[in-house]
């Protein structure tokens, strides 16, 4: 009456177990590297303001003499 499809292991056994870490681990790693480009992005343009204010007291310095 109903087709069981056989490939799918049955809900509570060692496969669904390994599926479901596979996947929870796959998940984990998405959201680890997304968080760790932002906080690239995050530093290099915090980088870049530190530069641009050393050069902006840089140029005063120097108008100062």
């Amino acid at each position: 009456m109903w087709d069981i499809d056989r490939t799918v292991p049955p809900v509570g056994t060692d496969h669904s177990r390994e599926h479901h870490m596979v996947r929870k681990t796959f998940a984990l790693a998405l959201v680890a590297g997304t968080l760790l480009v932002s906080a690239c992005n995050t530093v290099s343009g915090a980088g870049k303001d530190v530069s641009s204010a050393g050069k902006a007291v840089s140029n005063t310095a120097e108008k100062s003499k």
